[in-house]
């Protein structure tokens, strides 16, 4: 998958391969990394491995619709709105079937980002959960209507909860 990445005011383009195991092959600024990032459920953070050295980092989202990531004391700011627009772009027009969107993990509905009837497009955001003081956006994978909203801001959700019901849009 090809991206772009707005990184310090420049943009950079990257390439990410997927490897077998979970593991990421990284190009960026002509050099090749082969990255394997788990979560840290104590720290919050991201175990990396990036080239074999053991790395501790962070990714806190930005008002901006960005991030700050913090790697080996360094904090810079991503523009990943960019990079999630360049990688929907072939997604963006597509419908996909039916789409059940459930809760990964146990939380608290921060909020509802969509009413019954709305069309949304791939990766917009249909429902914000609260889980260990991280915001979570949930949408879908395809552009679709929204046909159901099972949840309301305030409500405990637990794992495979059901969050909102997507269906095809209806032809224009």
């Amino acid at each position: 998958m090809k991206l772009v990445l707005e990184l310090m005011g420049k943009n950079v383009p990257v390439t990410l391969r997927g490897e077998d195991g979970g593991s990421l092959e990284v190009e960026m600024d002509g050099r090749t990394y082969r990255v394997d990032a788990r979560r840290n459920a104590l720290s919050g953070g991201y175990s990396l491995l990036v080239d074999g050295r053991s790395v501790e980092g962070w990714a806190d989202p930005t008002p901006e619709g960005g991030y700050r990531v913090t790697l080996l004391g360094r904090s810079v700011t991503v523009g990943a709105e960019d990079a999630l627009r360049a990688g929907l772009k072939k997604l963006k027009g597509k419908s996909g079937g039916k789409e059940l969107i459930k809760a990964p993990m146990p939380g608290v509905v921060v909020e509802v980002k969509a009413a019954e009837g709305d069309i949304v497009e791939a990766g917009r955001p249909v429902v914000i959960v609260e889980a260990m003081k991280m915001f979570n956006e949930f949408g879908p994978k395809h552009r679709g209507r929204v046909a159901k909203i099972m949840v309301s801001p305030g409500q405990n959700v637990d794992k495979g909860q059901e969050l909102a019901l997507i269906e095809p849009p209806p032809e224009d």
